[in-house]
């Protein structure tokens, strides 16, 4: 969806099928690797925002990619807010992801976790 400007106000994504056997094919989709980015927090008012760029230049779609914002010890940082989450990516799709959280919180941000449907976990320092 797009404003009068044509700048993007919202995505979705869907996966249909003809019938609910369709969807058990999902389970045997080949595991997908993203390519990450994850640029060094910079300041925004109050807040800190990290961005993540995830690239899928594989063939097969990667679905419900979930970022989450975590510190040396691997704990959630909260609160943070995410300008999009559990995303759809095609192949040779990107997605740039904001991660805003305020300045206040104690643990600084070490890494971005990655997982999803047919993602392997894994882990991201930041500013890399």
């Amino acid at each position: 969806m797009t404003d009068q400007s044509g700048k993007t106000v919202a995505e979705n994504f869907y996966w249909r099928g003809k019938d609910e056997a369709a969807y058990q094919m999902l389970n045997s989709l080949q595991s997908v690797t993203l390519s990450t980015s994850v640029a060094a927090p910079i300041s925004i008012g109050d807040d800190m925002m990290v961005a993540v760029t995830l690239t899928n230049a594989t063939k097969v779609p990667a679905l419900n990619a979930k970022l989450t914002l975590v510190d040396t010890a691997g704990k959630r940082i909260l609160p943070a807010f995410y300008n999009d989450n559990y995303v759809a990516l095609l192949p040779g799709e990107s997605r740039r992801i904001e991660i805003r959280y305020p300045k206040t919180v104690g643990a600084a941000p070490a890494a971005v976790t990655l997982r999803g449907w047919n993602l392997p976990e894994m882990t991201r320092p930041i500013g890399r």
